[in-house]
């Protein structure tokens, strides 16, 4: 092989050639010669190349090796092209390796786009890029988009449900024992303080109003006729006490109405408890019912494939059966022909023969 520059494009044409007849294990020992950057535009050129002859091993190779699945040269993009040809199982690979679906061709279409807008759509590739997280804009019309999008939409929806099979139904029990018992110690200190508090105001107030009892009485020495109004001043302040002292045992009825709440919400965790672990063995067996539906699909469609394979085959033959018997149909009737063209050829020759006998008898 030549060396130098013409040698590099000796092999870059070489290494297209094996993405373009998937030639893997050729891929795989070109690329292990390290000799080619992942980002170099040979490389990238091949997996356009891969991808547009739908080799999804030499596909699968390239990305390996570190060649970026966004990959663009000379205005096709790698995503795109699996749009245009309806390659789902390329689009699927690309999308693993983070393809970027959202960048556009210089008609200012991205991979979704091109899909709906193919036609027929490409509807295979459109549920590939909705998985990995592609949204459907409003200019985006086909027949059966609808349909693609809402079962994807359902298969997600599975996804997270089988995910929430495999909750620990005792680990959130637990937590939400944990988040009562911290809840009801805040609301237990918090009455504890509304208590405090309100002791402290009566508190205050009888040492005021005993402040003020003790002036009125000094006073009452110097002026007898004040005794009224202390007592009077007195008794407002046994009203205030009492007064207190009901707010008080409201408080304390109050905290025995919250620790009765507090026993019940518990008594209700345990059957929201219950009810949480039958919900999970119903979200298993509609995971499972779901899960063998996708599986009835799939051999049904098998069927219908290979019963649509029975037919083209079946036309075929009918086809062939119905020229065979036209050529025979035809064959029949040039024997027919010429066997009436014999028969009229031995009638002459049977009339020539009985003349011939007549005159050689006259003779």
């Amino acid at each position: 092989m030549p060396r130098g520059a013409m040698g590099e494009e000796v092999k870059l044409h070489e290494l297209n050639v094996y993405a373009k007849e998937g030639r893997t294990d050729e891929v795989k020992r070109f690329l292990g010669l390290g000799k080619l950057p992942t980002h170099s535009d040979k490389c990238e050129r091949a997996l356009i190349t891969a991808v547009q002859f739908n080799k999804i091993d030499c596909i699968r190779a390239l990305l390996e090796f570190g060649v970026s699945a966004s990959s663009r040269i000379d205005g096709q993009i790698a995503i795109c092209v699996c749009a245009e040809k309806n390659y789902d199982n390329a689009a699927k690979l690309l999308l693993a390796y983070k393809a970027d679906y959202t960048v556009k061709t210089s008609d200012g279409m991205n991979a979704l786009t091109i899909a709906v807008k193919k036609m027929p759509p490409a509807l295979d590739v459109v549920k590939e890029l909705l998985r990995a997280g592609a949204k459907v804009s409003a200019t985006d019309q086909c027949g059966g988009l609808a349909a693609v999008v809402k079962e994807v939409n359902i298969e997600m929806l599975a996804n997270e449900l089988k995910k929430m099979a495999d909750v620990d139904i005792a680990q959130v029990q637990a937590d939400i024992a944990a988040a009562d018992k911290e809840v009801w110690k805040h609301q237990r200190e918090h009455m504890r303080l509304l208590i405090q508090k309100e002791e402290q105001k009566a508190g205050v107030l009888v040492i005021h109003f005993e402040k003020e009892t003790d002036q009125q009485r000094a006073e009452s020495r110097v002026d007898q006729k004040s005794e009224d109004s202390l007592a009077h001043d007195l008794n407002e302040v046994k009203v205030v006490l009492q007064s207190v002292t009901a707010d008080t045992l409201q408080l304390i009825k109050d905290l025995d109405e919250a620790e009765s709440a507090e026993a019940k919400m518990c008594t209700e965790r345990d059957v929201v408890a219950t009810e949480l672990a039958g919900q999970q063995g119903f979200v298993k067996v509609a995971v499972d019912e779901m899960t063998a539906s996708d599986r009835l699909r799939v051999a049904s469609e098998k069927v219908r494939d290979e019963a649509l394979a029975q037919t083209a085959e079946m036309e075929t033959e009918f086809e062939a059966a119905n020229k065979h018997r036209d050529l025979l149909n035809s064959e029949l009737r040039d024997a027919e022909k010429d066997y009436k063209q014999w028969m009229r050829a031995k009638e002459q020759a049977a009339s020539l023969t009985a003349q011939a006998q007549r005159l050689l008898a006259t003779n």
